[in-house]
């Protein structure tokens, strides 16, 4: 593989392993969800081999994100959020997750459009 093809492996895997934590689900449990071993999993997020399409499918829905969201770990706000993350202390990091899993939850509930009062 060339490097730069190599480089975008290792990103989608980035992604995973961001969407698997935000979500707070060990790499075991996202293994039982998508059905695959704890070590396909691994390989994965490492970025090492290459996967099917059909598996980054099945790892989007259960992650309960677009599948194309595995393939933006280069969105500069992402970037910088995370970097932040790094720096914060242990609960600053727990609230963050919160908040994140709390827009992650308004958006799937607003899938079809801002809903409007009836």
């Amino acid at each position: 593989m060339d490097n730069s093809l190599d480089d975008e492996i290792k990103e989608i895997g980035i992604s995973i392993k961001k969407f698997r934590s935000i979500r707070k689900l060990t790499q075991s449990a996202l293994s039982e969800k998508v059905g695959l071993s704890l070590e396909q999993i691994q390989k994965i997020e490492q970025g090492r081999g290459s996967t099917k399409i059909k598996t980054l499918f099945f790892i989007s829905k259960a992650l309960e994100i677009k599948p194309e969201q595995l393939f933006s770990s280069n969105n500069e706000n992402m970037n910088l959020i995370l970097d932040r993350y790094q720096h914060l202390s242990k609960s600053g990091q727990e609230t963050l997750i919160n908040i994140a899993g709390e827009i992650f939850k308004l958006e799937s509930t607003f899938k079809g459009g801002i809903k409007k009062d009836e």
